[in-house]
C-alpha cells in the first residue's frame, strides 16, 4: 500500500507526458523528427571531420616517415656506391707502386665516367695532399683542414664519411668520402678521398619528396645542414635550432611539431642513418592538414542548415499527404484476412493503429503458411536439401537428410555439397551440377563416419528470397543396387549354366557313341596289334572328355549327386595328407578347425574335389615360398551384412575357407573367376572349369561362396554350407 502511494504521482506524471505526446499532430511529429535527424547528423559530421583530421595527421606522419626512411636509405646507398668505387681504386697496382702520375690518369678516367664533377684526393695521415684532381700536376697543395675522418680511417682501417667543412682547394662547403689505401703489410699508408659535386643530393631529395609542399633537410653528425629543399643555397652550413635538437634528443626517429626556418608551423618527421649517422627530416606544413578540415566543417554546417530548412518544408507537405496513403495501405493489408482475429493496439496515432492491425493479420497468414511448409518439409520421408547454386552451400535440410547422412542439422548447414561427395567424384559432380541445374542424378555420397552409399537425387531450381537455389530430393539406393547386382549375377550364372549343361549333355551323347565304337575295336583287335594300341589311346582320351562333361554338368547342376550327412571337419582332416602331397615343400599347409556340430548334407566326392582345386589354385598363386591355411568353422550372417555383400544370405553357416599369401587378383579377374573355361594359367595348364565346378557344387548344395583378394597380399575363398539343422 505504501509503495502504491509513493509511485502514484510519478505514474500520473508519466501518463500526462504520454498524453501530451499522443496529442501531437503528424505534422508536428514530422518536424521534430526532421530536427532530431539533422542536428545529430551535423554533430556526428563535425566529429567525423575532426576524426578525419586526426587520421590525416597520423597517416601523413606514417607516410612521411616512410619517405624519410626511403630517402635515408637512398643517401646511404649513394654514399656506399662511391665508397665501393674508391675501394676498387685503392687497390690499384700503380698506386701501391708509387706511380702517382699513372694512378692520377687512371683515376681521372674512372671518376669522370662514373661521377662527373667529383674531385679525388690522395692524403697522408696529417692531411698532406699527395694528389688532387682539381689542381694541376706539380702544384703546391695545402693540407686538408678537416682531418677527423682521416685519423679515423688510419685508426680503424675502415671507410668513413666526414661532416660538412670548408674545402681548401674548392673554396666551398664540402664533405669527403675517405677509404684506406693499404700497403704490403696490410697497414693503412694513405687515404683516398672523394669530394662529391655540389648538390649531389638534390636529385635524390626531389625523387623522395612525398608532397610538393614538404621541406626536406639532411643533417650531418653535428646537425649541420648538408642539403635542403627548398632553400639549399640559403641554409646549407647552418646548424639545427635548439628547439629542434631538444625534441630529437635521444631518438633514432620520430614525429614532432616544429617551426621551419621560414617561420612556418610544420609536422616534422626525422630518421637517423645507422650507417653514417646523418639525420633526414621531412616537414609538412600544418596548413596543408588543417585547411581541408576547416573547409569540410564549413561545408558540413552549410549543408546541414540547408538540409534542415528543406526538411521542415517537406515535412509540412508530406504530413498533408500521408494520411490518405496510410488508409489505403490499411485497406490493402486487411484484404483476405482468412478469418484471423484482429489485434487491437494503441500507438497514439489512429492511422498507424490501423496499419499495425493489418500488418498483424498479414504476418499471421505468413506464419501459418511457413508452418505448413515446414511441416511438409520435415515430414517428407526422403532426404531434402536446399542449397545455393553459386557457392553450393547447404541452406536448409530436413530430418530425413540428418538421419541419412548422420551429421547434425547445424553441421550440415555448415557444409557445401562437395563435402558430402567422395573426393574422386567432386570435380565431375560439380561440373554436372553447374551444367545441368535441374534433373536426375545418380551419385555416390559420404556419411559423417566416412562410409559411402549409392544415391539417386532429383534437383529442381527455384527462386527463393531473390536468388536462385537448388532443391534436392535424395534417396539411398544402396540396398536396391545390391539386390539388382545379385539378380544380374544369378541370371548370368544361370545362363552360363544352361549353356554349359546343354553343350555337355549333347557332347556326352556323342561320347557314348564314340566309346561304344572304341570298345568294339578293343574287343576284336589283337592285343599286340597297332590297332589295339591306338584304340586304347582313343579310349583314354574319350574318358578324359567324359570327365570334362561331368564337370560341366556339375556346374549346371544337371549331374546326379549323392547327398549324405557329412562332418565337414572330418572330411577335411581325412583328405589333408592328399592336400599336403599336392603342394611343394617350400609352401606350408595348415589346417585349423573349431569344435562343434559341423554336419552338412553334401556330396563327399564333390567336397573333396572342390577342396583339392582350391588348394592347387592357392599353390599356383604363390611364387616361391608361402603358406596355405585351411580353416573350418561356423559363421552367423545378419540381414544387414547379407544386404551389404552380394550373393550372401542371412543365417548360420558352416564355413570351409582356403587362404594363401600369393599374388592375389584384380577386380576384373575376380569378377570372372566362376565363368566356365576362364583361366589365368598358361595354355595347357588349366581348363578353367575348376572354380565353375566348385560354384555349381556349392550352389547346388544350398550354399554360397565368398572370394576376397588383394593384389600383392593374397586370396581367401570361403565356401558356406547350410548345417543339417538349417536344411529345409
Amino acid at each position: 500500500m505504501v509503495e502504491a502511494v509513493q509511485n502514484g504521482p510519478a505514474d500520473r506524471a508519466a501518463g500526462r507526458q504520454s498524453r501530451r505526446l499522443s496529442g501531437l499532430s503528424l505534422r508536428t511529429r514530422l518536424l521534430l523528427l526532421v530536427m532530431a535527424g539533422v542536428l545529430p547528423l551535423l554533430g556526428f559530421g563535425l566529429i567525423e571531420i575532426y576524426r578525419d583530421y586526426q587520421g590525416a595527421v597520423a597517416q601523413t606522419g606514417n607516410e612521411t616517415l616512410l619517405s624519410a626512411r626511403s630517402l635515408s636509405a637512398a643517401l646511404d646507398a649513394e654514399l656506399q656506391a662511391r665508397i665501393n668505387t674508391l675501394q676498387v681504386l685503392a687497390t690499384s697496382t700503380r698506386l701501391r707502386a708509387g706511380d702517382i702520375d699513372g694512378f692520377r690518369t687512371r683515376a681521372k678516367e674512372v671518376i669522370d665516367k662514373q661521377y662527373p664533377g667529383a674531385n679525388l684526393v690522395l692524403l697522408k695521415q696529417e692531411g698532406e695532399q699527395l694528389m688532387n684532381l682539381a689542381a694541376a700536376p706539380g702544384m703546391t697543395l695545402p693540407n686538408r683542414p678537416h682531418t677527423a675522418t682521416i685519423e679515423r680511417v688510419f685508426a680503424t682501417g675502415k671507410p668513413a664519411v666526414s661532416d660538412l667543412y670548408a674545402g681548401a682547394v674548392l673554396k666551398r662547403l664540402v664533405i669527403s668520402i675517405d677509404v684506406p689505401v693499404l700497403g704490403e703489410d696490410s697497414k693503412v699508408v694513405a687515404v683516398l678521398s672523394m669530394v662529391p659535386i655540389d648538390g649531389m643530393f638534390d636529385d635524390i631529395i626531389r625523387r623522395h619528396r612525398s608532397r610538393e609542399s614538404a621541406i626536406t633537410t639532411v643533417f650531418d653528425r653535428q646537425y649541420v645542414i648538408l642539403a635542403r629543399s627548398p632553400g639549399r643555397e640559403q641554409f646549407v652550413g647552418q646548424k639545427a635550432g635548439q628547439r629542434f635538437l631538444a625534441q630529437m634528443s635521444g631518438q633514432a626517429e620520430g614525429v614532432i611539431e616544429s617551426i621551419s626556418r621560414e617561420g612556418i608551423p610544420v609536422f616534422a618527421v626525422f630518421t637517423r642513418s645507422e650507417a653514417f649517422g646523418w639525420t633526414v627530416s621531412l616537414g609538412v606544413p600544418r596548413s596543408a592538414l588543417t585547411g581541408p578540415a576547416i573547409e569540410s566543417a564549413a561545408r558540413e554546417i552549410v549543408f546541414a542548415l540547408v538540409l534542415l530548412l528543406c526538411g521542415l518544408l517537406l515535412s509540412s507537405l508530406v504530413a498533408r499527404r500521408i494520411s490518405g496513403p496510410i488508409q489505403t495501405l490499411h485497406e490493402l493489408a486487411s484484404a483476405a484476412a482468412d478469418n484471423i482475429p484482429s489485434l487491437k493496439v494503441s500507438t497514439g496515432l489512429a492511422e498507424t493503429d490501423r496499419v499495425a492491425e493489418a500488418l498483424h493479420l498479414t504476418r499471421e497468414r505468413q506464419v501459418r503458411s511457413e508452418r505448413r511448409f515446414r511441416t511438409l518439409f520435415e515430414a517428407n520421408p526422403l532426404a531434402m536439401c536446399v542449397y545455393d547454386l553459386d557457392s553450393l552451400r547447404v541452406l536448409e535440410v530436413n530430418g530425413a537428410m540428418v538421419e541419412m547422412y548422420q551429421w547434425t542439422r547445424d553441421e550440415l548447414l555448415g557444409l557445401s555439397l562437395p563435402d558430402i561427395w567422395p573426393p574422386e567424384d567432386q570435380v565431375r559432380l560439380s561440373r554436372n551440377v553447374s551444367e545441368r541445374l535441374s534433373g536426375q542424378f545418380s551419385l555416390r555420397q559420404l556419411r559423417k563416419d566416412g562410409s559411402r552409399f549409392d544415391a539417386e537425387a532429383v534437383v529442381k531450381v527455384i527462386e527463393l528470397d531473390g536468388r536462385r537455389v537448388g532443391v534436392s530430393i535424395c534417396q539411398d539406393v544402396t540396398s536396391r543396387k545390391a539386390v539388382e547386382e545379385q539378380l544380374r549375377q544369378s541370371q548370368k550364372m544361370e545362363t552360363l549354366g544352361q549353356i554349359a549343361g546343354g553343350v555337355a549333355h549333347d557332347f556326352n551323347n556323342s561320347l557314348a557313341v564314340v566309346m561304344a565304337s572304341v570298345e568294339d575295336i578293343l574287343d576284336y583287335a589283337p592285343h599286340d596289334s597297332e590297332i589295339h594300341a591306338s584304340a586304347e589311346l582313343a579310349m583314354h582320351a574319350t574318358e578324359q572328355a567324359a570327365a570334362l562333361t561331368r564337370r560341366l554338368l556339375a556346374f549346371s547342376r544337371r549331374q546326379e549327386v549323392t547327398l549324405t550327412e557329412l562332418d565337414v571337419a572330418n572330411v577335411v582332416y581325412e583328405v589333408w595328407p592328399i592336400l599336403r602331397s599336392s603342394v611343394r615343400g617350400s609352401i606350408e599347409v595348415n589346417v585349423q578347425g573349431t569344435a562343434g556340430d559341423l554336419r552338412c548334407l553334401l556330396d563327399r566326392t564333390q567336397l573333396e574335389t572342390a577342396l583339392m582345386n582350391l588348394v592347387v589354385n592357392a599353390r599356383d598363386a604363390i611364387n616361391g615360398s608361402g603358406s596355405i591355411n585351411v580353416e573350418i568353422g561356423r559363421r552367423t550372417i545378419t540381414h544387414s551384412e547379407a544386404a551389404a555383400i552380394p550373393g550372401t544370405r542371412a543365417g548360420n553357416w558352416v564355413v570351409v575357407s582356403v587362404t594363401d599369401n600369393g599374388q592375389g587378383m584384380s577386380d576384373d579377374i575376380r569378377a570372372r573367376i566362376f565363368e566356365p573355361f576362364f583361366t589365368t594359367k598358361d595354355v595347357g595348364k588349366g581348363t578353367g572349369l575348376g572354380l565353375s565346378q566348385i560354384h555349381g557344387f556349392i550352389v547346388g548344395s544350398g550354399g554360397f561362396i565368398i572370394v576376397n583378394s588383394t593384389q600383392g597380399i593374397g586370396t581367401r575363398v570361403a565356401m558356406h554350407f547350410a548345417p543339417v539343422q538349417q536344411v529345409p
